[in-house]
């Protein structure tokens, strides 16, 4: 049974578009998104249990783990505060966002265009090559690391 379990495990690291090299990226996203904040709420301040937010959603799936549409949120600031979570109240969570990050709004906008200018290309979605996302998000992030040193 351990020999079959593992036999399937080389075989989905081989495999580009497997759940392996997925739930890699999402872990290694999220950490990225909330060690760039400090794993401080970016809306609120607070440190306890931060998540990563996506400003775009993620069935967006070529912006779903872009570093730019990431935000680092409290559990009641990402989903369970009506009045002004991303995930509730998107225009007051737009709104808060054009006032409190010039940069970040600049991002989600260029975003935007993007996700507009591709999706105009595409007649059928591709499917993604989880692999080459997760190269691509790791040189990403060595890139960062190499600014904040």
């Amino acid at each position: 049974m351990k020999r079959k379990r593992l036999r399937k495990l080389a075989r989905d690291k081989a495999n580009g578009h497997s759940l392996y090299w997925r739930n890699k990226l999402i872990a290694l996203w999220s950490g990225a998104i909330r060690s760039r904040a400090g794993y401080k709420c970016e809306r609120c301040g607070d440190t306890k249990m931060t998540n990563a937010a996506h400003l775009i959603p993620k069935r967006v799936w070529f912006l779903r783990f872009d570093l730019r549409n990431g935000i680092c949120l409290c559990p009641k600031c990402h989903q369970w505060d009506v009045m002004g979570s991303l995930d509730y109240s998107g225009m007051l969570f737009a709104q808060w966002l054009f006032h409190a990050s010039e940069s970040t709004w600049n991002n989600v906008r260029t975003m935007w265009v993007e996700m507009a200018y591709v999706e105009s290309k595409l007649s059928t979605p591709k499917r993604p090559d989880w692999r080459a996302i997760y190269d691509k998000l790791m040189e990403a992030i060595s890139k960062m690391e190499a600014k904040s040193s």
